[in-house]
């Protein structure tokens, strides 16, 4: 396996794969959880603080799950001239 030089440009590539996806996914993520957490919230009677406490405890565990898929997506692609390899120490 050959290895390529690490360039800026080649970091930016995948820095802006991870800070995108991570970013726009996690923006998703969030609204859809404040709306449906919100409702649900809002049927069962609690009060504000309660549903918004919820609400952030569940986002962020569901942005740490989105990160992890994220990462996997940036090892997964193949980029323009190269692409990420997980490999063994000798």
């Amino acid at each position: 396996m050959q290895e390529v030089e690490m360039t800026s440009e080649r970091v930016m590539r995948v820095w802006w794969l991870l800070a995108w996806r991570g970013l726009l996914g996690g923006w998703i993520i969030a609204i859809t959880l404040a709306f449906l957490l919100g409702a649900v919230g809002g049927q069962l009677g609690l009060d504000f603080p309660v549903t918004a406490t919820i609400a952030t405890v569940l986002s962020s565990l569901a942005g740490l799950t989105w990160g992890f898929f994220v990462v996997k997506m940036a090892l997964e692609k193949k980029y323009k001239d190269f692409r990420l390899a997980l490999v063994a120490k000798s």
